[in-house]
């Protein structure tokens, strides 16, 4: 599968000799987006910072494999992705995972692919829960029924029937710029219906590596997400038994994309210093 892999690199000898000893930066974006989510901030903040940071973009997403046969790729297909993407990086990689690119970083970090090797730790950012959907449909039901009839209509019909008022709701706080709402909404594209079934009917994973076996996690949330509320990432912090947990207060879905995105990213950064082989 030919996959989109944005890659961004120190380009100062002494920054490059930092990332040398760290592992590789791994970002998998969630559901209607691509590798395109992470590039704005977050890529060039870590390569700047002494890391390499690479975003991939799942088949069938931004500019990976063939958008028309979307809705034939589920999970497993995007864990393969992930795995290859894993391989291709030559170095055990730090996995960090957004909303369904979250879940598919916990499938991930529980079985790695064949030929992928294991992450050496895992970052879940506003990250659906190892329940799927289930936890989030109920809570927008309550919360915000006309998001979710919005993003039905997406399904149903494609980008088109989004607006760039509903996208700002969802995934951004009151203050993102509207300019910037309107220009990342014409990023959006449609998500894998076998995806979004397998992920509204999934049942809670038994454990496949006994906990103590995994890798360090760090499980972050947004006190404004109203796809994955803060209760739902503290159930997921609880399930994998996670390193860190941090809810970030006045911040929405796309906690990259917000206009307080780098303190998301300095905490990151911060958690990530363990895995420097120089310290």
């Amino acid at each position: 599968m030919s996959l989109e892999i944005l890659r961004a690199v120190p380009k100062e000898p002494e920054l490059a000799a930092m990332a040398a000893q760290r592992p590789p930066l791994l970002f998998v974006h969630g559901a209607f987006c691509g590798a395109w989510i992470w590039e704005e901030h977050f890529l060039p903040f870590f390569a700047d910072r002494g890391w390499e940071a690479c975003a991939v973009s799942l088949r069938g997403h931004g500019r990976s494999g063939n958008r028309d046969d979307l809705d034939r790729y589920g999970m497993s297909d995007f864990i393969a992705d992930v795995g290859q993407a894993m391989a291709d990086l030559r170095r055990p990689a730090v996995l960090v995972g957004h909303s369904m690119g979250g879940m598919v970083v916990q499938k991930v970090m529980d079985a790695p692919p064949p030929g992928a090797p294991r992450p050496v730790g895992v970052v879940l950012m506003a990250s659906l829960s190892p329940w799927g959907l289930w936890p989030t449909s109920t809570f927008m039901m309550t919360a915000r029924p006309d998001l979710l009839r919005e993003i039905a209509m997406i399904q149903l019909v494609g980008p088109e029937a989004a607006t760039p008022a509903g996208m700002k709701a969802a995934m951004l706080s009151d203050h993102a710029d509207p300019r910037d709402a309107e220009r990342w909404y014409a990023l959006m594209q449609p998500e894998s219906r076998l995806a979004t079934v397998q992920l509204s009917w999934l049942v809670p994973p038994l454990p496949t590596v006994l906990p103590e076996s995994r890798p360090p996690v760090l499980v972050l949330g947004a006190e404004r997400d109203v796809f994955v509320p803060p209760a739902v990432v503290e159930a997921t912090a609880c399930y994998y038994k996670a390193d860190a947990l941090r809810i970030f207060p006045d911040t929405a879905h796309a906690m990259m994309l917000e206009p307080h995105w780098h303190e998301v990213a300095e905490y990151l950064e911060t958690w990530l210093m363990r895995f420097d082989r120089r310290r």
